[in-house]
């Protein structure tokens, strides 16, 4: 048996009763009836005429309402699935991984509120999808009050506290072209830091890093990677490495290019008309400069003391082209070689300025193949029992030279396309 009850005036139900329901509606028949149809349903309240006024309207004394509910939906013997109550408080059960408030279209607008979410499932917690901005701020945070925070509160915080080895922020642009994937202003800045990056570790790995930067696509040639920029003009430092503690064997800075081939490793750019007393690079020891590079690449060496080698160059020359070698210490050779000759034939080193030589008592035979322009030569025989003898390859003014006492000397130039003889002492010229 069924029945509709309708009524096209005004409808009222009084029960005054805790125990009995004011109007129940029961179909233990019905299943899909209404699911998609207009009209239709268990219970329907239509109206195709209201504009302003309420379909339905639930109402409780707010002030003495304490734990009820506007409206339940409640799986049968069971529990709440969905309640409306104090403040209209809505409270949902859901279904972990489903979908439980969707909005189709239209804003949703806490205007004194807070946002909390607990997840207990392995998917996203908050998915944020625009696909019509272009110009607006798709994910904005904006306070309008001034923001202290603390050394355990910031405006923003992202705690990944299980993190291992996963990604804590990920922001994937493969489609930035000219824009920036993070922009951050600070014109009031005054003791404050844009970044701050901090770490408390003591077993960071060859491969661990508090900063990495990494690019593997070609660039153009003109490419910059990394940018420190500073308009400022006044005693402004616009990178600085700190080593607080003490290095051992580690380095505050390491420029690695192992792959470079017509690259720079370092290059410092700078208008050399402006510059007055101002320095491409300097190391400063906290009291005055060790080591400065300045205008034209005028270079100082502060250095210690005489007897302490303060530049060294272990292979290659050292040129000056158009200028003036000036020493205010001693001109030192230090490439020396001792060698006894044996009574044969036995070449002097090119590579070594000093030679201390034998002269045995069979005589002893030296030679000495062809230099570079400018090249000198001292040779000095360190004991004599008979005599010794230099042959040149090549050789102005003679064939060869002969020393036959201890202390005999003789300075060789390589002048031209030949070794001249330019002084000594106790030698003889032959040829």
């Amino acid at each position: 048996m069924s029945a509709t009850l309708t009524v096209a005036g005004a409808f009222a139900c009084g029960v005054g009763s805790n125990t009995v329901s004011g109007i129940v509606v029961t179909d233990n028949t019905v299943t899909t009836f209404g699911a998609n149809a207009d009209s239709a349903g268990v219970a329907v309240l239509r109206s195709t005429s209201l504009t302003t006024g309420s379909l339905l309207q639930l109402q409780l004394t707010e002030g003495t309402l304490s734990g009820g509910f506007y409206l339940t939906c409640r799986s049968v013997g069971v529990a709440n699935v969905l309640t409306i109550g104090e403040n209209g408080r809505i409270t949902i059960v859901g279904a972990g991984g489903s979908n439980m408030l969707a909005i189709t279209a239209g804003d949703a607008v806490l205007s004194d509120g807070s946002l909390t979410m607990t997840d207990a499932d392995n998917a996203a917690s908050l998915s944020i999808t625009n696909n019509t901005a272009t110009t607006a701020s798709v994910f904005v945070f904006a306070g309008s009050g001034v923001f202290t925070g603390s050394t355990t509160t910031s405006f923003v915080t992202i705690t990944p506290s299980g993190l291992t080895t996963g990604t804590a922020v990920y922001l994937p642009v493969a489609g930035l072209t000219t824009g920036k994937a993070i922009h951050v202003v600070a014109n009031a800045l005054t003791t404050g830091n844009l970044l701050s990056i901090t770490s408390s570790a003591t077993a960071i790995a060859t491969t661990g890093r508090l900063l990495s930067v990494v690019h593997s696509g070609a660039t153009g040639t003109s490419a910059v990677l990394s940018e420190f920029s500073s308009a400022a003009t006044d005693e402004t430092t616009i990178l600085k490495v700190t080593a607080s503690a003490v290095l051992a064997a580690g380095k505050a800075f390491h420029v690695s290019c192992a792959a470079m081939t017509t690259g720079t490793g370092i290059y410092i750019n700078a208008t050399e008309a402006t510059i007055t007393t101002g320095k491409y690079l300097e190391c400063y020891n906290g009291a005055a400069n060790d080591f400065s590079i300045a205008k034209y690449g005028a270079t100082i060496i502060a250095g210690t003391a005489q007897g302490t080698v303060a530049l060294t160059v272990t292979k290659g020359d050292f040129s000056v082209t158009d200028g003036n070698a000036t020493l205010g210490g001693k001109f030192i050779l230090s490439g020396t070689e001792t060698i006894a000759g044996g009574g044969t034939s036995t070449a002097l080193a090119l590579t070594e300025t000093m030679h201390y030589v034998d002269a045995d008592a069979g005589g002893d035979i030296f030679t000495l193949a062809n230099g570079v322009e400018g090249q000198l030569m001292f040779i000095v025989c360190a004991s004599a029992t008979g005599i010794c003898t230099v042959t040149p390859a090549t050789m102005k003014g003679g064939t060869s030279v002969t020393m036959n006492a201890a202390g005999d000397t003789v300075l060789l130039a390589y002048i031209g396309t030949g070794w001249s003889v330019l002084g000594g002492n106790g030698h003889t010229i032959i040829g």
